[in-house]
């Protein structure tokens, strides 16, 4: 009940503060099941698939929106797999659109298959991304972008290369 979009992120391993920054609305729908003994050497085994609609996130600092959030998820942990897939999800942005799929494997050693596909205002990146203070920014981004690799190869610039990354601009 009234549980939101934030709310939902928080569960996942992002960033206090990355999450304080933004408000958010949309209608959030949860199904699964938590089985199993719970201790201090053992956790039951988790699998919850939920959908969320129509759902919005507002940047509090600008008012920046990210409206018609919707993706279809599941996560799934358990002794032998941890698992979070997004099998789609898609959202706009004024005049932008993001959609795509995300897999986050083994949360001990976060392994990444990303896709996505975008066709981007350039004023809506320059908002995104902060930079807010040119007169006039004008054009369209439309790429893609398949991502493999382990998270703290992706993260780190002296190991990227060594994940998969194909995409066309």
């Amino acid at each position: 009940n009234e549980v939101d979009i934030p709310a939902i992120l928080s569960l996942f391993p992002i960033k206090s503060e990355i999450l304080e920054e933004w408000n958010g609305e949309g209608n959030v729908k949860m199904m699964g099941s938590i089985k199993g003994p719970i201790s201090s050497k053992r956790n039951p085994d988790i699998d919850i698939n939920f959908d969320i609609d129509n759902g919005k996130l507002i940047r509090k600092k600008d008012n920046f929106t990210l409206n018609n959030i919707t993706t279809k998820a599941n996560i799934s942990v358990s002794s032998i797999k941890s698992i979070l897939q997004f099998e789609t999800f898609s959202l706009k942005m004024n005049k932008s659109s993001v959609m795509g799929s995300l897999i986050i494997k083994d949360f001990a050693d976060p392994y990444l298959e990303a896709m996505t596909s975008m066709n981007m205002d350039a004023s809506d990146v320059a908002a995104l991304v902060g930079i807010t203070k040119h007169q006039e920014t004008i054009g369209n981004i439309n790429s893609t972008l398949e991502v493999k690799g382990y998270l703290k190869d992706l993260t780190d610039p002296q190991r990227i290369l060594n994940s998969d990354i194909k995409g066309a601009a």
